[in-house]
């Protein structure tokens, strides 16, 4: 409860449309990855990326870049930044929702009411007493383990 509410605060001070600061500054430095890469459009949207020996094709209009990091994270790799680059294209505006300012905002927005202690909780006598269940032998030959009896420090072997 208490780390709710400090994250709640904290982000009253953010401007709803940015985006977190932590994923801003990662984005900073993914961002200083690309000087690696070279873009080459093949059609309006669709690049692909020349990075070493490697070669990654690119979707701008998908979200798709083939090293798979923008599809699982939903933070633009390196690969799609310098196509962004290159498409003149803010690299903030192609982040998801799920780390904008305005979401982080909704999901702490709601708070837990605290609970009593358990010395306050109300008693119920007519609630019957529920048991454990019972064990049941599994299927099938048993297990050889070797076990340490507590009290002589003897390996007894239990089959």
């Amino acid at each position: 409860m208490v780390r709710m509410a400090t994250r709640a605060e904290r982000a009253r001070l953010w401007k709803d449309d940015d985006l977190c600061p932590k994923i801003g500054k990662l984005l900073k430095s993914i961002s200083k990855d690309i000087i690696t890469c070279k873009a080459f459009m093949s059609s309006p949207g669709e690049y692909e990326i020349h990075e070493g020996k490697s070669q990654f094709p690119l979707s701008l209009n998908n979200k798709i870049c083939s090293c798979g990091a923008w599809q699982i994270s939903g933070i633009p790799c390196r690969h799609a930044i310098r196509a962004m680059i290159h498409a003149k294209i803010d690299p903030q505006k192609v982040v998801s929702t799920w780390f904008h300012v305005s979401t982080y905002k909704q999901i702490y927005n709601y708070s837990i009411s605290p609970i009593p202690d358990k010395e306050q909780w109300q008693t119920y006598e007519d609630l019957p007493v529920l048991s454990p269940p019972t064990m049941k032998r599994g299927v099938g030959r048993p297990c050889r383990n070797r076990r340490r009896d507590v009290t002589s420090g003897i390996i007894r072997v239990i089959i």
